[in-house]
């Protein structure tokens, strides 16, 4: 997640680099909040397809942020309620 520095503005950059194919996608959201990811999440799984998605993202390293904290919701799919990824939390 990037934040800007700009005064008052809550937008951020989501971020996910696919390692094993080196595939980089970059979202703009509103603000760092957990909706804001999940929905930037749905957005790029519509975009990219369910298959091709689980293909590219297998699993997703993310920080300790409160826009993470709900790991439950960031690895279903929200329809078939089947597992979209992994997501691992990074230690210093």
């Amino acid at each position: 997640m990037i934040v800007g520095p700009l005064h008052g503005s809550k937008a951020a950059l989501l971020t996910l680099i696919g390692r094993k194919y080196r595939h980089i996608i970059t979202r703009k959201i509103a603000d760092k909040t957990q909706a804001s990811v999940l929905n930037a999440l749905k957005g790029i799984e519509r975009q990219y397809g369910v298959y091709r998605f689980r293909l590219k993202f297998k699993t997703i390293m993310v920080d300790k942020g409160s826009e993470f904290l709900d790991f439950e919701s960031l690895e279903t799919f929200e329809l078939s309620k089947r597992q979209r990824t992994r997501i691992f939390y990074a230690h210093p």
